[in-house]
């Protein structure tokens, strides 16, 4: 009986966090794609959909919209204090502040039209400050 047998030569790669303002993140750098950012600024959320239980939020901070949404895949409470209280619907996000931490990465849509994204990992990567 023969049998194969492969191996893989992996080398890691040690991601960088990175600490930026959201006036620096700019759509197409790829010096921080698929590594952790943490915005420095406090966003608002402007705009957004729901679909398959997941949220897209399009954002801005204190002076232009910015070129990347967020994106949540989780089920998001708003207040630790209120375990029932759940936000699915992009409508209930409008018009609140956060602070962001997350993963960067993005999306390209069926047509081919590519949009970059901060995926935060939990509710305490993304917190709502003005409940």
């Amino acid at each position: 009986m023969a049998a194969l047998v492969l191996k893989a030569n992996f080398r890691r790669k040690n991601f960088h966090d990175f600490d930026l303002d959201s006036k620096d993140i700019i759509a197409s750098n790829y010096d921080y794609l698929f590594s952790p950012i943490n915005v420095k600024d406090d966003i608002t959320v402007t705009g957004g959909y729901a679909s398959d239980g997941d949220v897209c939020l399009y954002v801005k901070n204190a002076s232009k919209n910015l070129p990347f949404s967020v994106y949540l895949s989780f089920t998001y409470k708003p207040d630790s204090t209120k375990p029932n209280l759940i936000w699915s619907d992009s409508e209930l996000f409008i018009g609140h502040k956060f602070t962001l931490k997350g993963i960067y990465s993005f999306h390209k849509n069926s047509s081919g039209t590519i949009s970059y994204q901060i995926n935060p990992r939990s509710g305490e990567d993304f917190i709502c400050l003005d409940l």
